[in-house]
């Protein structure tokens, strides 16, 4: 065991090192969490007219809802599935109502269905004032399942004639790149924020100023109440940019884009306002906007959840989160984390990750997130039958420590007992496991550099 551990204190510093290397799991991967088949929300945006509005639906499926089957050619694997978006006014009479294909198609079926990105698209139903049910149903053809979202409500009136108005519509980031108009990219996730949020992010709103005035001021304060571990967190300003227009879905596919349509003689304007969401913790937040135009002021709140789709299993438990800091952390420094309470422990769990982010100016935290992605698949891989002992194994430390080796070897000779190699060329070192019992439970017998 002290082997052990004079090899695993020696190669911290290296093995931090690497953590801070690109990490194997996008964080902007378009996940939503598992077992939740569709994610919708609902939105009224508005146009030149006020006798109308838009009820924008945005949908995300993960593939894995989908059975691919091969083609009659045998060449291509596809999955195919329809979505029926309907809207459904207060006396149960569908008012409008759309249905849209969805048609994947693959050279091969996928390993795992799981990582693929999600299928997100759009729809717009044009409907009266009013109070409204979305209904959105999603069938697979492959499998034949059919799956019902949870309903939205949503309502729309129309603004009075000389009043201001104004309507929260998504949180989005700006496209780069647009050309001749503005276009921003909307997160899609039931306007609930991302943790790890792009930097330059912001809320998207809708203002109904009447008369001939371009001056609309904006004024927002963005609290959070991060979940155990970080502190209250608090801003405030009043920087926004301003379109005399309308936002108009624009295309859909790997990301759901609005458009901001030039409307030089109508009252509707479009306010997007720059926000820190890459400051965010995970937890409970909510944006206050004061919206003034001429002597008329309008408020908006927003509350929403700063979520982390991706968060790894063993970071969860926070009793398994410091256990698993043992390969990185001295004896004294760890038991001081165990001998805290349990609010203690958070902060100081949040602390020490802290002092070792490679980019402060955000909240989300490569190397704590890559190393915990690491102890999960330690768990995974390395783990008894009867508990979760993965990440304290011989193989499950060296691989929390420098991630999957660049080369592993296993070798069975006649009467050898089996052993592992697993180089890692970038760090210049080899590690050698073996099977001394010849029961499947590897421990590390060797170290080299190379």
């Amino acid at each position: 065991m002290e082997f052990m551990r004079l090899i695993l204190r020696a190669s911290l510093l290296l093995a931090l090192t690497f953590l801070s290397l690109p990490m194997t799991q996008s964080q902007g991967r378009s996940d939503i969490p598992r077992g939740v088949p569709i994610a919708t929300e609902s939105v009224p945006v508005f146009s030149d007219s006020t006798l109308s509005a838009f009820i924008n639906v945005h949908y995300r499926i993960p593939q894995e809802f989908f059975i691919y089957t091969r083609s009659d050619d045998g060449r291509r694997f596809i999955a195919e599935g329809e979505v029926l978006v309907e809207l459904v006014d207060s006396e149960n009479t569908s008012v409008a109502r759309q249905i849209q294909s969805i048609d994947e198609i693959r050279s091969s079926p996928p390993s795992d269905p799981a990582t693929l990105p999600d299928v997100q698209r759009a729809v717009s139903l044009s409907a009266p004032p009013g109070s409204y049910s979305v209904r959105v149903t999603v069938d697979d053809r492959g499998s034949g399942r059919t799956f019902s979202a949870k309903e939205q409500k949503v309502r729309w009136d129309r603004p009075k004639k000389d009043s201001t108005e104004a309507v929260f519509l998504f949180f989005a980031q700006p496209v780069e790149g647009s050309n001749d108009t503005a276009a921003y990219k909307i997160f899609n996730r039931g306007n609930d924020v991302l943790f790890g949020s792009p930097k330059g992010s912001g809320a998207l709103l809708e203002v109904y100023a009447p008369g001939d005035s371009d001056l609309i001021r904006v004024e927002w304060h963005l609290n959070s109440t991060p979940e155990p571990g970080p502190p209250p967190q608090d801003w405030s300003g009043s920087d926004n940019i301003s379109y005399r227009g309308a936002p108009v879905l624009a295309e859909t596919g790997e990301a759901i884009v609005y458009r901001i349509a030039p409307m030089p003689a109508s009252p509707w304007r479009t306010v997007f306002v720059p926000l820190p969401l890459e400051l965010l913790f995970p937890g409970k937040a909510e944006l206050l906007i004061d919206v003034t135009c001429g002597v008329q002021k309008r408020k908006v709140t927003a509350p929403f959840l700063v979520r982390w789709v991706g968060e790894p299993f063993s970071l969860r438990n926070l009793s398994l989160a410091v256990d698993a800091l043992q390969f990185i952390v001295p004896s004294e420094e760890l038991d001081r984390l165990y001998s805290t309470s349990q609010s203690q422990r958070a902060r100081n769990l949040n602390a020490f990750w802290r002092s070792r982010d490679p980019d402060t100016t955000t909240a989300y935290n490569e190397a704590m997130a890559e190393y915990y992605r690491r102890v999960d698949v330690a768990i995974r891989r390395y783990s008894s039958a009867d508990n979760m002992d993965g990440y304290k194994t011989d193989m499950g430390r060296i691989f929390i420590l420098f991630g999957s080796p660049q080369r592993s070897e296993r070798l069975l000779g006649p009467g050898d007992v089996p052993r592992e190699i697993w180089t890692y060329a970038l760090a210049k070192r080899r590690f050698v496991f073996s099977d001394l019992r010849k029961n499947g439970t590897y421990v590390l017998t060797a170290s080299e550099t190379l």
